[in-house]
C-alpha cells in the first residue's frame, strides 16, 4: 500500500475500530434468537475465524502489518453487517434449504447423498449432509458457508485486479478490490441475509480469470469446471474464456480440463434436476425438456434417459431399476408375532403426550390390526401385504420413536421443533 494512505488511514486506529466492529459482531451473534447460549458462542467464534482467514490471506499475498490494520477497519465492518442479517429466515430457506437439512438429519447425513434431494448440485448437498451432524441451528451454518466464500471472493477480486494493475506497484486498487467485495451490498444480502451460495460460483470465477491473467490456463480451466459443478448458473461466465482463447491466454487443447474438474467435484451423482437445467438457462422446463430429449436422440449422453416422474435427466443406467423377481408368498404372521407388533404400536403411542399425534398412531394401529385379520383371509394377498409389514410400518415406528425421543428432549429449539412439525 502506498505510503501516502497512513496519512488519512493511521494503520493504529483503523486496527482499533476494525476491531471493536468484530467484538461489535460477536456481541451480536450472542444475543442470536435461535438455539441456546452456547450455539451463540459457537457463530461467534466461527465468524471471528473467517475474519481471522481474511487477514491470513492477506497476509499470504505479502502484505505487511500496517496494511493489515488498515485492513481490519473494512473487514470488522462487513462482519458486523453479516452479524445483524444472520436471524433473518428467506422464504429460500423456509421452503427448500430447511427442508433439505431436515432430510439429511433423518437420513443419517452422507447416508442418503445417493437420495434424491433440492435442486443444488452434489459438492452443496455435500456440505448440507456435514452439517446435518452439528447441533448448531442450521440456518447460521448455511449462512456461515456462504460468508466464507465471501471472503474467498474478496481474496479472488484482490488477485484478478492486482493482475490487471501489475505495472503499477504499490497500487491500493487490489486492496479497494478486496474491501469493496466484502461491503457490496448485494454480496451481503445474497450469503449473510437471505442464505444463497453464489459466492461459491463466484469466487470460483474470478480466482479462475485470475489463474489465466497469470498465466496458469490449466489450473484456470479446471477452476471453472469446479465453479459449474456448484451451480450452473456459471455458464453465463464462460463466455470470458471464449475471449481469452481468443486473445492468446488460453490454448484450446487446454479447454479439455473442464470436464475433469467438473467431474472432480460431482462424484456419484448421476442426475441432474430439470428445474434446475431450466433456471440455470433461463428457458422453460418444457424447452429444456425438449432439447434434452434430442441431445438423448443423438447419442450424447449415451447410457442418459429422461425420468418424467421425478422430472430429472439421468445420466447413466445404474438408476434404470431392474424387475422385481418374482418371490414365493411368505408365511403369514403367527399369533404372537400379531399381538408383538400391535404391542409396539400401543407402546410408541404411550411415550407420546402430543394428542393429534395420539390419534393418528391409534388410527395406525386399527389399520394395522385390519390389515393382519384380511392377510388371514386372503393369503394370496401375501406379497403386497408383507411390503406393509416389512418395511413400511416399521419404518413409520422408527420416525414414531424419533419424534417421542425430540419430545423427551429438555431443551427445545428450532431444529428440533422443525423436525417434529415435519413428522406430523
Amino acid at each position: 500500500m502506498d505510503k501516502d494512505w497512513e496519512k488519512y488511514l493511521p494503520p493504529t486506529t483503523c486496527a482499533a475500530l476494525g476491531l471493536a466492529l468484530t467484538l461489535g459482531a460477536a456481541w451480536v451473534c450472542l444475543g442470536l434468537d435461535r438455539g441456546a447460549a452456547a450455539d451463540g458462542v459457537c457463530v461467534a467464534c466461527l465468524l471471528a475465524l473467517l475474519a481471522l482467514v481474511a487477514l491470513a490471506l492477506l497476509r499470504l499475498e505479502g502484505y505487511g502489518r500496517d496494511t493489515l490494520g488498515v485492513m481490519l477497519l473494512p473487514l470488522g465492518a462487513a462482519m458486523l453487517a453479516r452479524a445483524l442479517c444472520l436471524d433473518y429466515a428467506s422464504g429460500d430457506y423456509n421452503s427448500f434449504l430447511s427442508g433439505w437439512y431436515q432430510y439429511f438429519r433423518l437420513n443419517g447425513g452422507f447416508a442418503a447423498i445417493a437420495g434424491s434431494v433440492g435442486d443444488y448440485n452434489a459438492p452443496y448437498l455435500y456440505f448440507m449432509a456435514a452439517i446435518s451432524y452439528l447441533d448448531v441451528p442450521d440456518l447460521y451454518l448455511i449462512k456461515l458457508f456462504s460468508i466464507l466464500w465471501d471472503v474467498l471472493l474478496a481474496w479472488g477480486c484482490l488477485r484478478l485486479v492486482r493482475s490487471l494493475v501489475r505495472e503499477r506497484q504499490g497500487s491500493g486498487a487490489p486492496l479497494i478490490a478486496f474491501g469493496a467485495a466484502l461491503l457490496l451490498p448485494t454480496v451481503v444480502l445474497n450469503g449473510a441475509y437471505w442464505g444463497q451460495c453464489d459466492a461459491i460460483y463466484g469466487a470460483l470465477a474470478v480466482h479462475a480469470a485470475a489463474l489465466a491473467l497469470e498465466g496458469r490456463s490449466k489450473s484456470s480451466v479446471a477452476l471453472m469446471g469446479v465453479a459449474f459443478a456448484f451451480k450452473l448458473q456459471s455458464i453465463f461466465v464462460l463466455p470470458l474464456w471464449g475471449v481469452l482463447w481468443l486473445a492468446g491466454r488460453v490454448k484450446f487443447r487446454e479447454l479439455w480440463v473442464f470436464p475433469l474438474g467438473y467431474l472432480a467435484m460431482i462424484g456419484r451423482q448421476s442426475s441432474v434436476s430439470i428445474s434446475a437445467l431450466a433456471s440455470a438457462t433461463g428457458l422453460p422446463p418444457a424447452k429444456v425438456r425438449d432439447d434434452l430429449a434430442d441431445m438423448l436422440d443423438d447419442g450424447i449422453f449415451p447410457q442418459g434417459f429422461l425420468d418424467y416422474g421425478g422430472d430429472r435427466l439421468v445420466l447413466t443406467g445404474d438408476s434404470v431399476p431392474e424387475p422385481p423377481k418374482a418371490q414365493p408368498a411368505p408365511p403369514p404372521p403367527a399369533k404372537e408375532d400379531e399381538n408383538a407388533i400391535l404391542a409396539e404400536i400401543r407402546a410408541v403411542n404411550d411415550a407420546i403426550d402430543n394428542e393429534k399425534m395420539s390419534a393418528q398412531i391409534d388410527r395406525i394401529g386399527v389399520i394395522t390390526a385390519k390389515i393382519l385379520d384380511y392377510q388371514k383371509t386372503h393369503p394370496d394377498k401375501a406379497v403386497q401385504l408383507h411390503s406393509f409389514l416389512s418395511y413400511y410400518l416399521p419404518t413409520t415406528l422408527k420416525i414414531l420413536r424419533a419424534y417421542a425421543q425430540l419430545e423427551d428432549q429438555e431443551v427445545s429449539g428450532q431444529n428440533i421443533t422443525a423436525a417434529m412439525s415435519r413428522i406430523e
